[in-house]
């Protein structure tokens, strides 16, 4: 727990003069969490009565802010149920009486859009989906109220994404994916048949984000973001990794191997569905890096290459911007019967190393 120190004006008894008495703002996950409060403050108070004494509310206010409190070595500790909020200031009572008021810091702005995928600027008119990359992990559950997509006059178009909740953050809260609505993309669907898709082909599109946009501080952004594009032809195809190459690289170095895989792909998945692995079937430790409009993958090793033949796993679930896996369409007919999506769960490329 980092703690942030702070210092409270204390109201002496008897007399006008103020002296400075140390108040710690407890932080933790980046949010205050608690106050600790030094036990010599209150000498003439017993611990066990400290908790029905002392009154944290905010300023201005009568109501006490619900909360727990605890002995921890020399402190007083208070923490509330939900933590207190940067900019507001909260009073501390003890028996009804000011002892003197805390605010806690306003975050500042220091957060920022590192990306918007697909990163193309020119995406089929059935894409599925935007990912969000920030530097900084963000407040989750009202997303939709921070971005919109304008059409080529400027004006809002509305209902064009997937109000998902809980919404779609990794673990660190720093990527968020926001899936356009499916069911005005599938074409048999009733929301495509009264609405419409989201794109049309040939439109043009700006997609911004607003500097509102808090962060679990509870600061917005460094500024807003735009990203501007068109839309082009229905992609009705699925990748096919028979067409990509493999560049290999030097034995006995740690440069990158290079795929590529021929268009646009889903840029988080593509991190996640490939893997190298040696003649043996042993994982080659790396990291994997996508680049060229995510029309590249370079595989970076942890050590560097032997001599020998590798093999380049990817998972079937690999997407094209429009969702089209390796197995099947994502707007597929499920009445045809004809052709049936393959069962086949890992697809391999061969490569050696000299």
């Amino acid at each position: 727990m980092i703690l942030f120190s702070l210092f409270l004006l204390v109201s002496c008894a008897g007399s006008q003069e103020e002296s400075q008495k140390n108040i710690v703002i407890r932080w933790r996950n980046n949010q205050a969490k608690g106050l600790s409060m030094a036990l010599d403050q209150f000498e003439a108070h017993s611990k066990e009565m400290l908790p029905e004494l002392l009154k944290v509310q905010l300023s201005n206010s009568k109501t006490a802010i619900l909360g727990d409190y605890s002995i921890q070595s020399d402190s007083l500790i208070f923490e509330p149920l939900i933590p207190f909020t940067p900019g507001l200031r909260y009073e501390v009572l003890l028996e009804n009486r000011l002892m003197g008021e805390i605010g806690i810091p306003q975050a500042v702005p220091s957060n920022t859009l590192i990306g918007i995928y697909p990163s193309q600027d020119t995406l089929p008119e059935n894409l599925l989906k935007f990912y969000f990359v920030f530097s900084r992990p963000m407040r989750e559950g009202r997303s939709l109220a921070y971005i919109s997509l304008l059409d080529a006059q400027g004006d809002t178009l509305p209902g064009t994404f997937l109000n998902l909740q809980p919404e779609l953050w990794n673990a660190e809260k720093t990527v968020l994916t926001l899936w356009l609505d499916p069911g005005r993309i599938k074409r048999d669907l009733q929301p495509n048949k009264s609405q419409g898709a989201p794109l049309t082909k040939g439109n043009h599109y700006t997609l911004v984000v607003s500097e509102r946009w808090p962060d679990e501080l509870g600061a917005g952004l460094t500024q807003s973001y735009t990203k501007r594009f068109v839309a082009g032809a229905h992609d009705m195809t699925s990748p096919d990794i028979k067409y990509w190459t493999i560049e290999t690289p030097p034995k006995g170095t740690t440069q990158a191997l290079e795929i590529h895989v021929k268009e646009a792909l889903d840029y988080v998945l593509l991190q996640n569905t490939i893997r190298i692995i040696d003649a043996r079937g042993k994982p080659v430790n790396g990291v994997i890096q996508v680049n060229n409009m995510e029309e590249r993958v370079l595989f970076v090793p942890a050590e560097p290459w032997m001599t020998g033949a590798y093999k380049v796993l990817v998972e079937s679930r690999l997407e094209d911007l429009a969702g089209n896996n390796l197995n099947r369409l994502f707007d597929r007919d499920i009445t045809d019967t004809r052709t049936k999506p393959s069962q086949q769960t890992v697809f391999e490329l061969n490569c050696q190393i000299d």
